[in-house]
């Protein structure tokens, strides 16, 4: 991210006047500056959330065998076990409904 587009925690709270909630969403790999007095007299809320609960495959899979979500869109790339390089690379540029699969 270049200078000019950065935003600290701090300054995105400054936004909210009197209560306010930051959620952020995703994997963050780098420490958040925060104004601490800032968010305490202003009551506003930092909420991370790493896109979804970690037990989220479990309802997923349950509407898959109830059928009430149709998975026939998904193209799965099938490779053995032998063509691994090949297999990473496919991963690589998988778009949206494309999965690839190790076959022993």
């Amino acid at each position: 991210m270049d200078r000019a587009n950065q935003w600290t925690v701090a300054q995105r709270g400054k936004t909210s006047e009197g209560g306010g909630r930051l959620v952020i969403m995703g994997s963050v790999m780098v420490d958040l500056p925060v104004a601490y007095l800032h968010m305490m007299i202003n009551s506003l809320d930092i909420i991370g959330n790493f896109i979804h609960p970690a037990d989220a495959y479990r309802n997923v899979l349950a509407m898959m065998q109830r059928g009430c979500l149709d998975v026939t869109a998904i193209t799965p790339k099938i490779f053995p076990l032998k063509e691994l390089p090949a297999a990473m690379a496919a991963a690589a540029t998988a778009g949206n409904l494309e999965c690839v699969v190790m076959k022993p």
